[in-house]
């Protein structure tokens, strides 16, 4: 419902179009509002690709990184899904989404000495490349 410039809507109209767009105000960024969290997405294309053993120790190596640090908060895996997309790279091998409550609990992960360990022992000798994106939940 768009109103032409210089005319007044009711309020029953003015109130129908705030509930209309209410579903698409948690999906942009708001200053001052507190971050939901913190999504650590990593990608990785393997030195032997689709290599099922080497994805496997990376996806237990992972495990056992959730089970022993609690700033993990949840984490998933997965492998691309195929598409013609140009947009799309579904090149690599694995990728994995780990959760974290805040900023803080990340930078803990990170600088862990068993996240420290596993990247060096693991990732690194089965990895060709890896990208990370961390993204801050609105």
């Amino acid at each position: 419902m768009i109103f032409p410039p210089g005319a007044r809507p009711s309020a029953t109209k003015a109130a129908a179009c705030l509930v209309r767009l209410l579903p698409f105000a948690s999906c942009t960024a708001v200053p001052g509002r507190q971050p939901r969290g913190v999504d650590h997405i990593v990608i990785v294309w393997l030195k032997r690709p689709g290599n099922a053993e080497d994805k496997a120790k990376l996806v237990d190596t992972s495990k056992d990184l959730q089970h022993a640090l609690p700033v993990i908060r949840g984490m998933s895996f997965g492998r691309p899904l195929p598409s013609e997309r140009p947009v799309v790279d579904d090149t690599f091998d694995l990728a994995f989404t780990m959760e974290f409550a805040s900023r803080g609990d990340l930078d803990a992960y990170r600088n862990h000495p068993e996240h420290i360990r596993a990247t060096k022992d693991v990732l690194r000798p089965l990895a060709r490349r890896v990208v990370v994106y961390d993204i801050e939940r609105n």
